[in-house]
């Protein structure tokens, strides 16, 4: 959650300051290649490990939203 704008902690420092990184976009993929000859067990695999590996990288508490993309040529997630 997004510390308020003026929000301090038991020390009375700022939580959130001008330079603080509010948000950060991802988008996972693999290659044409592997989508071509991934089976669905493959792909399921894939969808679990890349957002079990985004959890580990930035928190899951700080994962707002998560879609897969099939609407173009190669699949892929954003975040």
């Amino acid at each position: 959650m997004l510390p308020a704008k003026d929000a301090r902690d038991a020390k009375g420092k700022l939580l959130r300051t001008r330079q603080s990184v509010l948000a950060v976009e991802v988008m996972v993929t693999t290659s044409p290649d592997w989508w071509a000859k991934a089976t669905p067990e493959m792909e399921a695999n894939w969808v679990r490990q890349s957002c079990r590996q985004l959890a580990l990288q930035y928190g899951k508490e700080n994962i707002a939203h998560l879609q897969i993309h099939y609407d173009e040529t190669t699949p892929h997630i954003t975040g």
